[in-house]
């Protein structure tokens, strides 16, 4: 009975490191805490809302770059290929509108190189990125970190 238990321990535990989750429920398991599951985030606890923003990101020279050096989605404990994924999910699912017709999915190199080469201060990076995008007419909500 031991020998059956233990097998079947493994054969779950080599499952579930091995097989790829869908984007959403990465989004669930490494999102939703702070973001929250409808993407609204918790301004009192300084995470932004994602919802009809984040795909401004997309429109400013280093906005897309920006979205996957984020702490949170760079140090993610997920293979490049599953944070590609995540990030081209919630660009769809909370931000569709805010995409332009000339947007590309990241791709796995993409987000391998974009993971190796972080900005040393992503809270200025962020800042210069709204300059930006006021610059284009695109005024989002008060970044909540100095």
């Amino acid at each position: 009975m031991f020998k059956f238990i233990l097998a079947f321990f493994l054969c779950n535990f080599t499952y579930s490191i091995c097989e790829a989750r869908p984007p959403a429920e990465n989004y669930v398991i490494h999102c939703s805490g702070c973001h929250k599951p409808n993407g609204s985030g918790s301004p009192s606890n300084l995470v932004p809302d994602i919802r009809n923003i984040i795909g401004h990101f997309t429109k400013v020279s280093n906005g897309r770059e920006y979205l996957i050096q984020v702490a949170d989605i760079s140090q993610a404990p997920l293979q490049n290929d599953e944070v590609a994924a995540l990030m081209n999910w919630v660009l769809r699912e909370f931000s569709s509108l805010q995409l332009t017709k000339e947007f590309k999915p990241y791709t796995e190199e993409e987000v391998k190189e974009l993971r190796e080469n972080r900005p040393a201060d992503l809270h200025a990076n962020r800042r210069k990125l709204l300059t930006s995008l006021q610059g284009k007419g695109i005024v989002l909500p008060d970044y909540v970190r100095p």
